[in-house]
């Protein structure tokens, strides 16, 4: 219990600081902690720890109109996830995309944008997403004529329940005009602004932009503080110096919208030396891979370089993957038997459609009998063959409408998991139900046309066959059209029935 309250004291001793404000409570003795603790149960729903979220982008692109004709890419298919607990670096020269591609994973652009942003494995919620992170602009856009007090005071009412005092939220506040504060502090409240609701994910666009070496060393320390207390922060940041440089524990460089490399801090040296660039011994990497991203070096650098990285990606990949892809065959396969043993363990369904073939065939025998070979009831026999017709085309279509629903979901989670193509499910659900459409047709065909006295001719029973099974081949079609767009079970029957 002890240790829980020592945590919300120190959690409340780092919103002050955040302010850069004087810490008014102690947390050496264990009577401050008490007292810390008093004021941390009503603290509690934002002191507490949030959600570990990790951020997992996929293929992201962006282009822009530039004319009627010409279409500009700026993103193209970077791909990188971040992690909760580190605090990431995305570098990179003037127009690389940093800023572009923070904002299509901060969700504040979307249009135009391509590719798959997950959290913690799923797709991202855009709404639900912007809840639980903030994103701060390089530019600190603040109301100059209000104290940090007031400006902290806005925050935490928007933010925070009404449960909280005026005297509690003033606590953690300093009483200093936001017109007289330097460049760090405003940058420091700009991101106390935004931590009122404890967000697990944190977007920085150029955090140390006009800062001196002391605040931004002041700000990305903030920063690291953040990240290592369990939240995922990623910044952008133009050309750090060495000390900064160290402090971060992933690097995301970009160049021209492409990824050059991503990984920690000490393995960004030895790759570019793999690569055939060496950093000069007392050289600032970061300096030094910014001369690269820039093309410095050579015209083809940046190609190579990103070629060299998709290439080691998809060996990584390959590596850490315990799956391995599966052939079109083997996932036709798969699919068929499963489908098959879907339709023959659902014995009840299964029997009660022979039952209704061979039922309905031996009533329209008895209905229509003998008048095959009498040429004055051949309205009744056209009759008879368009009912046939139209039994069998609902007989297939039914079927499929009515159970294609109860599998839809399914099928949409272990497509979207990429566990086969919609190609070989639709083959498969196909295929397997194929012998039970050629099957009906013959038992049905059977029956009627020997029960109706059609021409005994090899000829014509095979051309009234084969017509029923194509008619039935074709409503199984539409069934699944039918069950695929209707959103109910209820709206998919009223449809076929239509």
């Amino acid at each position: 219990m002890e240790s829980f309250i020592s945590v919300r004291a120190e959690n409340y001793k780092t919103a002050i600081k955040c302010c850069g404000g004087e810490e008014t409570i102690s947390v050496d003795s264990k009577d401050s902690m008490l007292e810390a603790g008093e004021y941390g149960e009503r603290l509690s729903f934002w002191q507490r720890p949030r959600q570990k979220v990790d951020l997992q982008f996929i293929d992201v692109t962006y282009s822009v109109k530039i004319s009627r004709k010409e279409v500009k890419t700026i993103i193209h298919g970077v791909s990188g996830e971040f992690k909760s607990g580190e605090l990431v670096a995305m570098l990179g020269p003037s127009g690389a995309g940093k800023s572009t591609l923070i904002n299509i994973l901060a969700g504040y652009r979307t249009k135009d944008a391509g590719g798959q942003v997950l959290v913690n494995g799923v797709e991202r919620n855009l709404r639900q997403f912007r809840k639980m992170s903030c994103y701060i602009m390089q530019d600190d856009v603040l109301l100059p004529h209000l104290t940090v007090m007031e400006s902290m005071m806005v925050s935490a009412n928007l933010h925070l329940r009404e449960c909280l005092s005026h005297g509690d939220k003033e606590r953690v506040i300093a009483n200093t005009r936001l017109s007289e504060i330097s460049g760090g502090q405003r940058k420091r409240l700009a991101i106390a602004l935004e931590l009122v609701n404890n967000p697990p994910v944190i977007f920085l666009d150029e955090p140390t932009s006009g800062l001196d070496s002391s605040s931004a060393y002041q700000c990305i320390g903030l920063m690291r503080t953040l990240a290592h207390g369990g939240r995922t922060v990623i910044c952008t940041i133009h050309q750090p110096s060495a000390k900064l440089f160290e402090m971060f524990d992933k690097l995301y460089i970009l160049s021209e919208g492409n990824c050059l490399f991503h990984g920690t801090v000490e393995k960004l040296v030895p790759y570019l030396s793999s690569e055939g660039f060496d950093c000069p011994k007392y050289h600032n990497p970061a300096d030094y891979i910014i001369e690269v991203a820039s093309g410095e070096y050579g015209e083809n650098v940046i190609p190579s370089l990103v070629k060299a990285w998709k290439a080691r990606e998809e060996s990584i990949a390959k590596k850490n993957s315990l799956t391995s892809n599966t052939s079109c065959n083997m996932v036709f396969m798969v699919l068929l038997k499963r489908a098959a043993q879907s339709i023959f363990r659902d014995r009840v369904f299964t029997h009660l459609r022979f039952v209704s073939i061979a039922s309905v065939g031996i009533l329209i025998g008895l209905l229509y009998h003998g008048i095959g070979n009498d040429g004055n009831k051949v309205f009744n026999n056209t009759g008879c063959l368009f009912f046939s017709l139209l039994f069998l085309m609902f007989t297939s279509l039914m079927p499929t409408v009515l159970t294609f629903p109860m599998e839809k979901l399914v099928f949409i989670r272990e497509h979207l998991n990429n566990w086969y193509s919609l190609k070989s499910y639709y083959l498969a659900k196909t295929m397997a139900d194929v012998p039970f459409q050629i099957l009906f047709p013959v038992i049905y065909c059977t029956i009627v046309y020997f029960m109706t006295n059609q021409p005994n001719e090899g000829l014509r029973y095979t051309q009234f066959l084969s017509i029923t099974i194509l008619t039935c081949l074709v409503a199984q079609s539409i069934g699944l059209l039918i069950g695929t767009v209707a959103p109910s079970l209820p709206v998919s029957f009223t449809v076929s029935c239509s």
